[in-house]
């Protein structure tokens, strides 16, 4: 499984309106994880965004930024790029007008057919662990 990696480094000061922007390029692949690890310090005054083209992909909503204190998001996806290679463009912003803030963000991407694979073994997993406690519960 490639891993992508990008360390997102946001001057202070830096407003919404004009983010920070930085590029990372995929050969090929379907993204199956997002983790960024957002470290102590941020208390949510800093932000972080990826887009493919125009279009926000994760957080995935239009006006959506990921943002935290200490701690590690981690998503399980199936991100399928509508072409290969692509490029991602991460913007983040930082509010704290005293100290600058990074982002570290890692993906995880597997080729489309493993990745199908993947995601289909996940799904059957789940299923029988529902059924299980259905079961075990007394609702079957």
């Amino acid at each position: 499984m490639p891993a992508y990696t990008l360390d997102l480094t946001v001057p202070k000061s830096t407003p919404k309106s004009s983010p920070v922007e930085r590029e990372l390029k995929i050969r090929e692949g379907v993204i199956v994880r997002w983790s960024v690890l957002i470290p102590a310090g941020h208390m949510a005054g800093a932000g972080m965004r990826a887009l493919y083209g125009l279009e926000p992909v994760f957080p995935a909503h239009e006006d959506a930024w990921l943002r935290g204190d200490d701690e590690t998001v981690v998503m399980e996806d199936f991100w399928d790029p509508p072409e290969e290679p692509y490029t991602l463009t991460f913007q983040a912003w930082n509010e704290d007008p005293l100290h600058d803030h990074t982002f570290y963000v890692r993906l995880a991407v597997l080729q489309r057919e493993v990745a199908s694979a993947h995601q289909l073994f996940l799904k059957r997993v789940a299923k029988e662990i529902s059924d299980a406690f259905l079961k075990a519960g007394g609702w079957v």
